[in-house]
């Protein structure tokens, strides 16, 4: 049985375990850089995770996750990197407890800078389904519902899980930028 993660640990330090997900990182740093890459990072992007540490539990293996489980919900927080010039594209990562065709995963969103009102800026995404797979390491795409995302934005992410038996965790999140 893997032990706790460690509050503070960074995600080159945590063990990935590819058995399933056929990525050949075997750190969740490397898993993520190598998640990124297929995303296709166009003209010298970069990529930045923001994981979602709080209250983090190890229900997925060694993977620190926040657990959310069917017909159920939940908050989390994340940040615009603030060397961002041009936003690309925004991924929710994470790990799903079932394998589910057509899974109905609302997001969504609230944003702003310090100094503007909590809700500034607001998406939502009520329509998309996605295809998951048991404890495949999957990408969630996001980008439309963050039209006016600033370098240095806070972002409130709020999702709920509306027909994923078995739940999902979540990671955090994955920018892709220039």
């Amino acid at each position: 049985m893997p032990g706790p993660i460690k509050k503070f640990e960074t995600s080159d330090t945590v063990p990935y375990d590819n058995t399933t997900s056929g990525l050949t990182g075997d750190t969740v740093q490397e898993a993520i850089d190598e998640l990124a890459a297929s995303l296709g990072t166009v003209g010298g992007g970069k990529s930045r995770f923001t994981p979602f540490a709080a209250n983090a539990s190890v229900a997925n293996g060694r993977h620190a996750t926040n657990q959310i489980g069917a017909n159920a919900s939940g908050n989390f927080e994340s940040f615009a990197p603030n060397d961002m010039t041009t936003f690309i594209a925004a991924y929710l990562i994470c790990l799903p407890g079932a394998t589910v065709t057509g899974a109905d995963i609302d997001i969504q969103v609230d944003y702003c800078a310090v100094g503007e009102t909590k809700t500034q800026h607001q998406g939502s995404d009520t329509t998309s389904t996605y295809n998951l797979t048991l404890d495949q390491m999957t990408a969630l795409e996001f980008t439309s519902i963050l039209g006016s995302l600033s370098a240095g934005d806070f972002i409130g992410v709020y999702v709920k899980n509306n027909s994923v038996s078995g739940g999902v965790g979540y990671l955090g999140v994955l920018f892709i930028y220039t």
